[in-house]
């Protein structure tokens, strides 16, 4: 495929005496660069990635093309890998408002809404008139149903540029899940001045309009839905709704709240279920489980953890007592995108413990000794906020084996002894340390003998139970059939990871919309199964519990 692309678009990637010729000429670099870039907006984005990585063998350092990849493997939805190649790009440069603002847009696709706020506020600390990142920013707090802060978010953002149709539609959301309609519809409106053809603004001013009693009003909003798109199911079910509503107010009946024409949605005052079935996608609520309640089968998983971290950190005299030791610190291991973050957070709730995530970037500097200083200044966070545990994602960057460091030895030697400092006073600060990788050979053995990071879990890919919560999640906040036989559908998705079934959610539902289908179905997601394998073979999941048991040193 790569060697196609190239003969096509005239690339010269060949080898010379002295390596890649595009390796030793900078302009050609540069020029192969954009010519990767040119064909990942045509839609070539495996070979774009191709050409990235040959880039980056002999060009490490060069954090255009770091971002550049990361753009590709966002595009082909590889969230996590595109967040690992910004993380490069700024540990290279950490001033790129741009890389922030891309790794916060991949956060906010795994609904790591709180990372993506951290990541937003860094890129606005170097560019505070970025009007996008004050976008993302303010999904991440809606992610989070902190709706007052988010419009605040998408007002700055409106500051900026006033005509920024996403922020007017997003801030009208907001105003109406604070079920302040009015204000919803001055958005709404502002919106549609700029672009009256929006289908999804005209349903939402109708459904604000009817959860606000103003029948009339919502049946004109959904007349102009009709009108842009006549066979728009839910349109139709939504007026007949407002309709009958308008008709029982006019003889003087109180609005009914029974079961309406519109699955999932009533005209009642204080019911807002029409916004976790059509608009919006904010799945955390006061009312959700906390901790391991909130996790779907991986009954072995949690027993584990029960066991060897849970238990001993609730119960430490009767452990001490028999001389057992009570963990500093746990290390997650297994295949990318199978949850380990999730388990770690629930985790923390089920200890009720703070949680304090770390992602790579807010650790690593170009800066001498500036690494360490980073290290000690998140323990410090943690014995503030004790009990608490930290989270350390892509723990092999953090401490790599020392003897492969090669020139940057010394320099990281300092920053892995200043970890393995604060992890061994860790414990009786009542501070849990958490690692998570997909590539544990790669880790330090220091780090991981008796009394540090002791602890070693593996993470397999979701069983039965937690596929069918998966799908049965991420098809919130989208229409889709009462019909769908979860059963069936996990069934037929052995071995695929947590982040492979969101991309078969998310691939059904734009196969939705391209064919302006009303409701995702069964059938559409078992196309959809078909057309997305696993990102993990069965023997590859094998191969990563056989990683666990390494002789540590």
């Amino acid at each position: 495929m790569l060697c196609n692309h190239i003969k096509k678009h005239n690339l010269n990637i060949a080898p010379n005496n002295h390596g890649i010729k595009s390796m030793t000429d900078i302009d050609y670099i540069d020029k192969l660069t954009k010519s990767a870039v040119k064909l990942e907006s045509d839609g070539h984005i495996e070979a774009a990635i191709e050409i990235f990585n040959k880039l980056l063998e002999s060009h490490p350092n060069r954090e255009e093309i770091w971002n550049n990849k990361g753009v590709a493997l966002y595009n082909f939805k590889k969230y996590e890998e595109a967040i690992t190649a910004y993380d490069r790009a700024l540990l290279i440069n950490p001033m790129l408002a741009q890389t922030w603002r891309n790794k916060g847009t991949s956060l906010i696709k795994l609904g790591r809404y709180e990372e993506a706020i951290v990541t937003c506020d860094r890129a606005i600390t170097i560019n505070p008139n970025y009007a996008q990142v004050w976008i993302e920013k303010g999904t991440s707090l809606r992610g989070l149903r902190r709706y007052e802060e988010a419009i605040t978010a998408y007002d700055r953002a409106l500051l900026i540029d006033p005509n920024l149709v996403q922020a007017l539609n997003l801030k009208g959301l907001s105003y109406a899940q604070l079920e302040k309609y009015d204000d919803a519809q001055i958005a709404y409106d502002q919106s549609l001045k700029l672009d009256p053809n929006q289908i999804e603004i005209w349903l939402a001013k109708g459904l604000s309009f009817g959860f606000a009693q103003k029948f009339k009003e919502a049946i004109s909003a959904f007349d102009r839905v009709l009108t842009l798109a006549p066979n728009y199911e839910f349109a139709q079910n939504a007026r007949k709704t407002a309709l009958e509503q308008m008709q029982k107010s006019l003889n003087n009946k109180p609005p009914t709240n029974s079961i309406s024409p519109i699955p999932n949605v009533v005209f009642t005052p204080n019911n807002h279920s029409h916004k976790s079935t059509v608009l919006c996608n904010d799945e955390n609520d006061d009312s959700e489980p906390k901790g391991f309640a909130a996790v779907a089968g991986m009954q072995e998983l949690k027993d584990i953890l029960i066991r060897d971290v849970i238990q001993p950190l609730r119960n430490p005299e009767k452990y001490k007592k028999f001389k057992v030791s009570i963990p500093n610190g746990i290390l997650l291991y297994g295949p990318p995108g199978c949850g380990k973050t999730f388990i770690v957070r629930k985790l923390a709730e089920e200890l009720g413990y703070h949680f304090i995530d770390v992602p790579p970037s807010l650790i690593g500097s170009k800066y001498i000794h500036e690494t360490s200083s980073n290290i000690a200044q998140i323990f410090a966070e943690a014995v503030e906020n004790k009990p608490a545990i930290i989270f350390f994602d892509e723990f092999e960057g953090l401490v790599p084996k020392r003897e492969s460091l090669g020139e940057q030895g010394k320099l990281r030697n300092e920053e892995i002894n200043e970890f393995l400092i604060h992890l061994n006073n860790a414990g009786g600060n009542t501070i849990l340390v958490v690692g998570a990788t997909n590539k544990i050979n790669l880790i330090d053995h220091a780090v991981l003998r008796s009394g540090r990071m002791d602890k070693v879990i593996f993470v397999p890919p979701p069983d039965f139970e937690a596929r069918k919560a998966l799908f049965k999640s991420k098809l919130i906040g989208r229409p889709h059939s009462e019909t769908i036989k979860f059963d069936l559908l996990s069934e037929k998705t052995e071995f695929y990871s947590s982040s492979d079934i969101t991309l078969v959610v998310e691939n059904a539902a734009r196969k939705a919309v391209e064919k302006n289908i009303a409701e995702i179905d069964e059938k559409l997601l078992e196309q959809m199964i078909t057309s997305t394998p696993p990102s993990i073979e069965k023997s590859q999941i094998e191969e990563y519990r056989l990683q666990g048991n390494f002789e540590r040193k």
